[in-house]
């Protein structure tokens, strides 16, 4: 089983411009930050879009994340 490192996956998440914690250091709600990284999506380029797809959902379902 493949795992998935929440280092990793707020590493690319801020990499794309997208937070994954609030003012106060907390996890932000799963909902608002794909809906933010939903916002922000087309403007990411290729390499940018492989790392969250890679951080966030690993190797085997990445294009079922995408």
């Amino acid at each position: 089983m493949e795992s998935v490192s929440v280092n990793d996956v707020e590493t690319a998440l801020n990499a794309a411009g997208v937070a994954s914690r609030d003012m106060s250091g907390n996890f932000r709600d799963t909902v608002d930050v794909l809906r933010d990284l939903a916002a922000v999506w087309e403007e990411l380029n290729d390499v940018q879009k492989n790392a969250v797809m890679y951080a966030m959902a690993g190797g085997r379902q990445g294009n079922m994340f995408a």
